[in-house]
């Protein structure tokens, strides 16, 4: 058996004052002005929400509002009560507490089985308020002796017919604030009742529908639930069948259409869904094929090319036509931000007419290719240029251009750099072998030689040359 605590309070439709529920009925009496409020079943539904019930009943949540999963205890010394003594007190009305206190114990009518589902018992409910003993006080005309009970708040003098207006003090003395009342639902669920109310919460939905092993006959109510979390949790299970997480791909909700992306069958009506959301979670999915991501790399939404450029599984040849044509810069970041950044990605976003921002992240790359250092090496932005000074390793040909540079200081830099001082040396050595060559042929008459000889250092030469 579970148990439902609530405390709750109604407005009196009269003078509107909170009034603490004491019974679970049909209508409650106002101690302040005795008018009787009636509590409709739908009033007690606004009260007990079938939900909140649901996640409480079945133990998901140990309280909601004014709701809780306590069980009923006894209100003088708050012991609780065993709910297998329960149904033995039954016909007395109630048992009674180590400490004296009566606790009231009677069978769940009609209207809490609606409520409640599988209630059995209702415990700790309180009749109406003794009422407040007589009060004496004066005449305001003739100071008489006059008594006052509370059920009006102006009294007519016996003697002087004065009408007299009770006080406040003496209005609340004879209607103090009452306490509000725990009344608790004792309830047994069967096997049916738990499969009804995991249905009715949509936590308790959401936590079958993300299940592995399922009852066959749930997975269409599953997918038919009113609440989104509740059909995405289906339409991104692997074990519901493909025939019915298909026409969730079709849902008014993007959520559940997002979670459709791991399925394959629905791919094709996912790549022209109209919400960006949808279609940048089907780039995000490890299932989604190369060509599909191909296709979602030209898509207009920045969120989407985003994924794609984030995306494990795009084609470096659709990473590379994405730098062609992508201005804003979010997306070539999300570009440098994959764990693998092929040579040739690197090449088409190294050009000299890129961003600084973008420029400066490529020519601090640890691992930068020669052909995009050499790029570089001729972008507008002086920062730049510095970046790449400050690496460890240059090609030759990026130093080249480097050393002709407009600025003076970088022009000594790369001038300095050890990289560009070994070419230097290499090329004197070529440059006084050849020259010795052409010496030596000259000497002996070949000039035929000479310019063969010249011919093939040539290509050595022009490398090395700043």
């Amino acid at each position: 058996m579970t148990a439902l605590t609530f405390r709750l309070t109604h407005p009196c439709v009269r003078c509107q004052r909170a009034l603490p529920l004491r019974t679970l009925c049909d209508r409650t009496c106002c101690v302040a002005c005795g008018h009787d409020t009636p509590l409709t079943e739908d009033a007690w539904r606004e009260k007990l929400p079938r939900a909140a019930v649901a996640a409480i009943l079945l133990g998901g949540r140990p309280s909601e509002g004014a709701l809780s999963h306590q069980p009923p205890c006894c209100r003088a010394c708050q012991r609780p009560v065993a709910l297998a003594a329960l149904a033995d007190a039954v016909p007395s009305g109630g048992l009674r507490c180590a400490c004296g206190e009566h606790i009231s114990v009677r069978a769940a009518d009609a209207l809490t089985a609606r409520l409640v589902p599988g209630a059995v018992f209702i415990v700790s409910e309180q009749g109406p308020p003794a009422a407040a003993s007589p009060v004496l006080f004066a005449c305001m005309g003739c100071g008489s002796a006059m008594s006052a009970d509370g059920r009006r708040r102006v009294e007519d003098c016996g003697r002087c017919q004065a009408a007299n207006y009770l006080p406040d003090d003496l209005w609340r003395a004879l209607h103090p604030v009452e306490d509000a009342v725990s009344i608790t639902v004792v309830s047994r669920l069967t096997a049916a009742d738990r499969r009804a109310l995991s249905l009715e919460s949509p936590a308790s939905a959401r936590a079958l529908a993300m299940t592995t092993s399922l009852d066959p006959a749930l997975w269409p109510l599953l997918a038919a639930h009113p609440a989104p979390s509740v059909r995405a949790a289906v339409a991104g299970n692997p074990a519901a069948a493909v025939s019915l997480r298909l026409p969730l791909a079709a849902d008014p909700d993007p959520t559940v259409r997002a979670a459709v992306v791991d399925c394959r069958a629905a791919h094709s009506r996912l790549l022209l869904d109209a919400e960006p959301s949808v279609r940048a979670a089907l780039a995000a999915s490890r299932h989604t094929p190369p060509d599909a991501l191909s296709r979602l790399a030209e898509d207009p939404a920045l969120i989407v090319r985003i994924a794609v450029a984030q995306a494990e599984g795009t084609p470096d040849a659709a990473l590379c036509a994405m730098v062609a044509l992508e201005s804003d810069e979010t997306v070539l970041l999300a570009l440098l931000s994959r764990p693998v950044l092929p040579d040739a990605l690197l090449t088409a976003m190294a050009v000299p007419s890129q961003t600084a921002r973008i420029a400066r992240h490529i020519a601090a790359l640890p691992e930068l290719p020669h052909a995009a250092a050499t790029q570089l090496a001729g972008h507008f932005e002086d920062t730049v240029r510095q970046t790449l000074l400050d690496r460890d390793d240059l090609p030759v040909r990026a130093l080249r251009t480097l050393a002709a540079d407009a600025v003076p200081g970088l022009r000594q830099q790369a001038r300095a750099h050890p990289d560009y001082v070994v070419a230097r040396r290499q090329r004197r050595r070529v440059t006084l072998a050849l020259s010795s060559a052409l010496v030596l042929l000259s000497g002996m008459g070949g000039l035929l030689g000479a310019v063969l000889l010249a011919s093939q250092f040539s290509d050595e030469l022009l490398r090395l040359m700043p």
